[in-house]
């Protein structure tokens, strides 16, 4: 009820209001009905800091507040400076400061003199101002300058962190009348000077012992844990002890190799010596291998334990329907007619003996040979010489005479060629037949005719009739008893021989038709 008629008083219009509100806040606070900390006016003026300073020419700034309790923003900390400003500080030529120390503690409303600087001294007027610390910042019940004076409230930034008593790295965080020390990790207490314990809270784990450090702790790990904590079991398994492709089954603090047949050992290390029961027989050599042994057997052997005779026939290594006999390790070909050699791959040469004779030429066969003969010669080895007038190849009566591989015929007058089957020419510069008529030049029932306009013997009908059919009949006995090469080559030298022979009568022909138109 008191509170409330209070707080109505003040409210009312009186020439004695700065005396009235002064009262009623007293007894307001007395009763605890008010609280300054929470019930006051901020201002937010950063020109009334005494490191501001007013330029000569500008006006004087003045304070003029109602009674009330005011707080300065919180950018100034709320600090009335306690050191006498100097001259134009705070934006203003007359400053009001606190002739006193701030108060240090927040139970009670104090009472501080104040003093406002003028020309001539620090405190050319003195009155009291009542404040109250409430931690963070200070509060000031303030009331009205006289009408005459410009006076300013000069307000000071106190940094209470200058001294570093923040420790250990710890930030200082400057406060009202005070400072606060945020600490770094690991560190706790007011100036961060004690180290927290940070084992404290028994993180290791599985009968680990904890090791405090600096921000940090370190666990001791009992056999068979790690991790930061020793949390973990360890898997011995993991740097892969076991060997040979064993399985690895993971302890507490241990492991066992489970191995795969053929080693032993505590890793499965050892591999186990299957040729101290092996059963190699017929000289082998025992190789111990893994989960079992091989047998290097001796040549001629096989099977696992070399118990078996290889049959070195049966990969059919005779040739050319060679019979095969198996041995120890060896094999034995019985060759067919005309082979030789360990397999029966070699063709017997039977043309080494040179069986054929008269320059012929050796054709090597199976179990056997042939002989090319060069013409004239025939038989098995070319021993026979070949008879070329067998074969009467002379016409028109001619004599046939054999030879080498050749024969030659010696035509009666009147025919030439190598088998005299052509008739003689008459060949006389400006001549024809019909200068002839009386002297008969052609033989042996011939006749004369122009070829090109050179006189020439030809044979009638009725002779050249009787020549091709004989013709005929040599060179179709030829065919049926000599072969196509021997033809060709006999054909060959005879048409190089009748050459010869049918230019030699041409001459005589030209001396005999000269000899006969001379007489």
């Amino acid at each position: 009820m008191w509170c409330d008629l209070l707080k109505h008083i003040s409210k009312m219009d009186t020439i004695y209001y700065p005396l009235v509100v002064f009262l009623i806040f007293e007894n307001l606070i007395g009763l605890g009905c008010f609280n300054p900390c929470k019930n006051h006016t901020i201002v937010n003026d950063s020109t009334r800091l005494t490191s501001i300073t007013k330029v000569s020419n500008e006006s004087a700034l003045c304070d003029n507040f109602a009674p009330g309790w005011y707080r300065f923003g919180a950018t100034l900390k709320g600090a009335m400076t306690t050191e006498c400003p100097a001259d134009s500080q705070c934006g203003s030529d007359m400053q009001i400061w606190i002739n006193d120390t701030l108060p240090t503690t927040t139970d009670d409303i104090v009472k501080k003199q104040i003093c406002v600087k003028t020309d001539s001294e620090c405190c050319g007027m003195e009155r009291q101002v009542r404040i109250k610390n409430c931690t963070k910042y200070f509060v000031y019940f303030l009331v009205p300058s006289p009408a005459d004076l410009c006076a300013r409230y000069c307000m000071q930034d106190i940094d209470d962190c200058l001294s570093s008593p923040c420790q250990n790295g710890a930030t200082c965080i400057d406060g009202l009348n005070g400072y606060n020390c945020s600490c770094l990790d690991g560190w706790k207490s007011v100036n961060c000077e004690q180290d927290i314990d940070e084992c404290a809270s028994s993180p290791c784990q599985n009968g680990a012992s904890c090791n405090n450090q600096h921000n940090a702790y370190t666990c001791t790990c009992a056999g068979g844990w790690n991790g930061t904590n020793c949390e973990n079991d360890i898997d011995e398994c993991l740097s892969s002890p076991c060997q040979n492709g064993a399985t690895c089954i993971d302890r507490l603090n241990g492991y066992n190799c489970s191995c795969l047949d053929g080693w032993r050992g505590v890793n499965c290390e050892k591999d186990i010596d299957e040729c101290l029961s092996s059963q190699c027989q017929n000289g082998a050599t025992c190789i111990d291998g893994l989960n079992g042994y091989n047998c290097s057997c001796l040549d001629g052997w096989r099977g696992v334990n070399c118990e078996k005779d290889i049959d070195e026939c049966a990969s059919s290594p005779c040739q050319n329907g060679a019979s095969c006999n198996n041995l120890l390790n060896a094999y034995v070909c019985t060759c067919t007619g005309g082979w030789k050699g360990t397999n029966c791959e070699y063709d017997i040469d039977e043309c080494s003996s040179f069986p054929c004779q008269n320059g012929a030429t050796c054709i090597d066969g199976i179990n056997g040979y042939n002989c090319s003969c060069w013409g004239g010669w025939t038989g098995d080895n070319c021993e026979q010489d070949v008879n070329e007038c067998s074969s009467i190849p002379c016409q028109n009566g001619a004599t046939c005479i054999d030879g080498y591989n050749q024969y030659s015929c010696a035509c009666l007058e009147g025919w030439s060629g190598v088998n005299c089957d052509k008739g003689a020419k008459l060949d006389i510069s400006n001549q024809s037949c019909t200068n002839f008529t009386h002297a008969k030049p052609c033989k042996n029932g011939s006749h004369c005719e122009e070829e090109n306009g050179i006189p020439t013997c030809k044979q009638n009908p009725k002779h050249e009739t009787k020549a091709s059919s004989k013709m005929n009949v040599i060179i179709a006995a030829s065919l049926g008893g000599a072969s196509v090469f021997v033809i060709i080559l006999v054909t060959t030298i005879c048409c190089i021989r009748a050459r010869r022979k049918m230019r030699t009568r041409r001459l005589e022909l030209r001396v005999d038709i000269h000899l006969q138109a001379r007489y």
